[in-house]
This record gives structure tokens, sequence and C-alpha cells, in this order.
């Protein structure tokens, strides 16, 4: 992975909104609070989350790369 392609995945990234982790459940409906907790800072987000959240995470930046 680039630079480039890092930095755009971390973009990426910021750009996931709660309505998206809810359809990804990652987050419950109206989970307002682990929604915080991923918009404030999510890519510490990232880090702590489970290996198959982060999964899901990955795929869904994956999918607006292309």
């Amino acid at each position: 992975m680039t630079r480039e392609e890092f930095i755009n995945a971390m973009k990426i990234m910021h750009t996931i909104d709660r309505v998206d982790l809810e359809r990804a459940n990652i987050i419950g409906h109206h989970d307002f609070d682990g929604w915080r907790e991923f918009r404030d800072n999510p890519w510490l987000w990232m880090i702590e989350a489970t290996a198959l959240q982060q999964k899901i995470v990955w795929l869904m930046i994956e999918q607006r790369q292309k």
C-alpha cells in the first residue's frame, strides 16, 4: 500500500456514518455511544475493534475505493 492509498483509506474511514455501522451490525440500532466512539476517533476505534469488526470496516473502505 502506498502512502496515497493509506491516506485515502483513512479519509474514507472518516466518512463512514452511523447508519453504515448499524447496517453492518457493528453497532446496535441507535447506539449513539458506539457511534460517538467511532466518529470521534475512527482510527483508534479500528485499532481497538475486534478482528471481525476491523474486517467489516476494511471491506467498507475497499468498496468505496473502487
